[in-house]
């Protein structure tokens, strides 16, 4: 908190919180506080699964690391004495993320702590994938794709759905800060302005989507498959 001290959830959060398998948490990019949250987040699934003594992990899904960083984060997980700068160096000349690994560091760190029951998983689209989809069109975007994973591509393919106007109105607000709620004529009725680039939002969802559901098909065959947990 601002105040310096220690975030703790209450005790009926963390029952409710180690009862589920899959946390979603919706986050301000490299805000303190929000970090913090999410550290105590995952310092809480961690101490639940060793309370099991179990084989069971909870695997993280980062959206500020790309498909393509994978090696780069099993790279950090196995070196202990890589420093977060160095991380950042060589997350700068293998993508263009363009997050602040920094503002991330006791995460990070905390998890490297915990390498047999945390893993780190690189979950989202290149963000180059984004204005190729634009302007070269979707069936490229899945190609690319195709290139980086195959079966990860072709699992999207087969479960795509396209982006609804419900979709684009939460879309289109998140960007302008058009409030969704009220009686105004701008709370009804979302722009235009954004419509171009929203496929490539569809696009990049659906892939986490995918990357998500990859590992979850693949847990099923753990000896843990109800104790593993999906933090994202």
């Amino acid at each position: 908190s601002r105040s310096g001290r220690k975030f703790a959830f209450g005790q009926h959060v963390e029952n409710m919180i180690c009862s589920k398998r899959l946390v979603y948490f919706g986050e301000h990019h490299e805000q303190p506080e929000v970090v913090q949250i999410q550290l105590k987040l995952l310092e809480t699934l961690v101490n639940h699964i060793n309370s099991l003594e179990t084989k069971a992990c909870v695997r993280v899904f980062l959206e500020y690391f790309s498909l393509e960083q994978q090696s780069l984060l099993d790279k950090f997980m196995q070196e202990k004495d890589m420093e977060i700068a160095e991380l950042q160096k060589q997350y700068k000349e293998s993508g263009d993320e363009g997050f602040a690994l920094e503002k991330y560091s006791a995460f990070l760190e905390f998890a490297r702590s915990e390498t047999e029951k945390v893993r780190l998983i690189a979950a989202f689209v290149p963000r180059r994938f984004a204005s190729e989809l634009v302007s070269e069109g979707e069936e490229v975007a899945h190609k690319k794709l195709s290139e980086i994973d195959e079966s990860l591509a072709q699992y999207v393919k087969n479960h795509y759905i396209e982006g609804s106007e419900d979709h684009y109105n939460l879309f289109e607000s998140l960007i302008s800060g058009r409030k969704l709620t009220g009686c105004s004529d701008d709370a009804k009725n979302p722009s235009d302005k954004f419509r171009k680039i929203f496929p490539a939002q569809v696009f990049k969802d659906s892939v986490m989507a995918g990357v998500i559901a990859k590992h979850l098909n693949d847990s099923k065959s753990s000896d843990d498959k109800f104790l593993n947990s999906f933090l994202i």
